[in-house]
């Protein structure tokens, strides 16, 4: 015997899917959810989002003119972007930083013994904002909510200069994270 509903099969699965939360999908690592979004907000946005939060992206080659393409099967991190610790931290930066990112320097000045100044390294570069501070807000909220297992070790999360702290495991925010 058939179905009584009148939705069809598979946009009752697909609603079904968009029931399990974005949080549980990070807890899980379910990433078939996020396909959707994806399509939806298209994959050059996303792209572009990705280089503007910082995401350094793998060096073209002969072999491979465009490793960052938004036309390969698998449009992630990990086949698409270098995943350092150097380019993971700059875009968690600047997802904690609402959304603005500011790309990092490494050296401000080289002195001598005696303290003269022997080098200047480059000047501060201009934030930039990579992404609307409520989706910012909202990303930082599902990967705490994702990480937070309630014992120590969940870890904190700060953004140099620290204008913001959260401690995982609590949700402590600011002074009372520290």
């Amino acid at each position: 015997m058939g179905s009584t509903s009148s939705t069809p099969a598979p946009a009752r699965r697909s609603k079904a899917a968009s029931r399990l939360r974005s949080v549980r999908a990070l807890q899980a690592s379910v990433n078939t959810v996020y396909v959707p979004l994806a399509i939806e907000a298209g994959r050059p946005r996303i792209k572009q989002m990705m280089l503007d939060a910082g995401v350094v992206t793998a060096r073209p080659t002969q072999a491979n003119p465009n490793p960052f393409a938004t036309n390969v099967t698998s449009f992630g991190l990990g086949t698409t972007a270098e995943v350092t610790p150097l380019s993971m931290a700059n875009a968690y930066g600047t997802l904690m930083n609402r959304g603005v990112h500011s790309a990092p320097r490494f050296i401000v000045e080289t002195r001598d013994a005696d303290g003269s100044l022997i080098t200047e390294g480059p000047g501060p570069t201009r934030p930039n904002r990579a992404m609307a501070t409520d989706v910012a807000d909202r990303v930082v909220e599902a990967i705490a909510a994702a990480a937070q297992t309630g014992r120590i070790g969940d870890g904190k999360i700060f953004v140099i200069p620290v204008e913001t702290a959260l401690r995982i495991r609590t949700g402590e925010r600011d002074n009372d994270a520290v």
